[in-house]
């Protein structure tokens, strides 16, 4: 009986100091803080030199740790190009601090990219030239939907988005939007302009858009 109320209290003295982490000194051990508490923030200042001379605007992304696309991102903001940028109420959780520059389309010419520490209540200065530089190039042009179904003589709107390295996703809108070109397969059931196609005829036919290097073919089919 008392080795079993031993290991009880061993068992309920090991629990407690995992989920609090106070079996040390409460700096080497602090206590997790729980679902409720408030989010710690700090000020990011971030000083733009030597970007694309063609730069219009800047999207900015803090991410939890250094990976791509959407993923971990704790904070995003996207404002006109200036010198100096300033950041406030970031997450401390940030680890990885990504700028993309825009041109005057909103599409992307460069990523910066570089690891960062973020204290509470404290403001971070990061230059933009201490950063790892790489050119964004056109990897790839998706229409949604993909396939289209459409009615004779019904005109429907899709969305054209061009992929940058896989980085970044913009819908094409604008100027952007017209230098797509859209060739059809059947001019006489589907033809497409820029995000907009019509069913002509009930039948299928298959849309080419093109913009810029890259390429992609949608299926059509009108009812």
């Amino acid at each position: 009986m008392r080795q079993m109320q031993l290991l009880r209290s061993v068992f309920i003295l090991f629990s407690t100091c995992f989920f609090l982490a106070g079996c040390g000194s409460s700096s080497d051990n602090p206590v997790f803080p729980g679902p409720n508490a408030p989010v710690q923030t700090g000020n990011v200042v971030v000083n733009l030199t030597s970007v694309d001379p063609d730069t219009t605007d800047v999207l900015i992304r803090i991410r939890r740790r250094n990976i791509s696309g959407n993923d971990g991102i704790v904070f995003s903001e996207e404002t006109a190009l200036t010198p100096t940028i300033t950041l406030e109420n970031v997450p401390i959780i940030g680890q990885s601090l990504e700028i993309v520059t825009l041109d005057e389309d909103r599409l992307p010419l460069e990523q910066f990219l570089g690891v960062i520490q973020i204290t509470p209540g404290g403001t971070l200065t990061v230059n933009s030239s201490d950063l790892q530089r790489t050119a964004l190039d056109l990897t790839d042009v998706v229409v949604e939907p993909n396939p289209i179904t459409v009615e004779a003589t019904e005109t429907v709107e899709v969305a054209v988005r061009a992929v940058y390295s896989t980085v970044l996703t913009r819908t094409l809108s604008g100027d952007a939007l017209a230098e797509v070109t859209v060739d059809s397969s059947n001019n006489a059931v589907a033809t497409g302009a820029g995000n907009m196609v019509t069913g002509n005829a009930v039948g299928t036919a298959t849309l080419t858009y093109t913009f810029r290097t890259r390429s992609t073919e949608v299926p059509v089919t009108v009812e």
